[in-house]
């Protein structure tokens, strides 16, 4: 366990996002809180962004992104479903290729090159469709 001993990105070049999709079920919670302690501490990692709302959060007229720091994560696992918020769709094996690219867009408005997608089965077709993309486009 813990931080690998050897990493083959800078983490001072990093930017992370974390995104909750789908239903709510019990430690979505712990879940983020987790992935921003561990990038945090063990990779020092310092820009990491929750997106609010599920995938509908980087589309037009989304909720946009949130800041999460240590403090701010801190005693979220008490707290039921997600400080991020949650939505079902927004990304589907149905969205055009234009609703794929805005939400490429909106995660490059930050530099985001870090994804940390949680969600089930229909959140994972979606990130499917963001990987097809990113490969398609070659993008990082």
């Amino acid at each position: 366990g813990g931080a690998r001993k050897e990493i083959c990105w800078n983490s001072k070049n990093v930017c992370a996002c974390i995104v909750t999709c789908g239903g709510l079920c019990p430690g979505l919670n712990v879940v983020i809180e987790e992935i921003v302690e561990v990038l945090f501490f063990e990779y020092g990692v310092d820009k990491i962004y929750g997106i609010k709302g599920g995938y509908r959060g980087l589309l037009k007229g989304g909720y946009g992104f949130e800041p999460l720091t240590p403090e701010r994560i801190t005693g979220i696992n008490q707290k039921g479903g997600t400080i991020l918020w949650s939505s079902r769709g927004g990304l589907s094996p149905d969205s055009s290729e234009k609703e794929i690219k805005e939400v490429f867009d909106k995660l490059e408005s930050i530099r985001c090159n870090m994804l940390f997608i949680i969600g089930g089965d229909g959140t994972h077709r979606g990130a499917y469709r963001l990987s097809r993309y990113a490969k398609k486009y070659k993008k990082k």
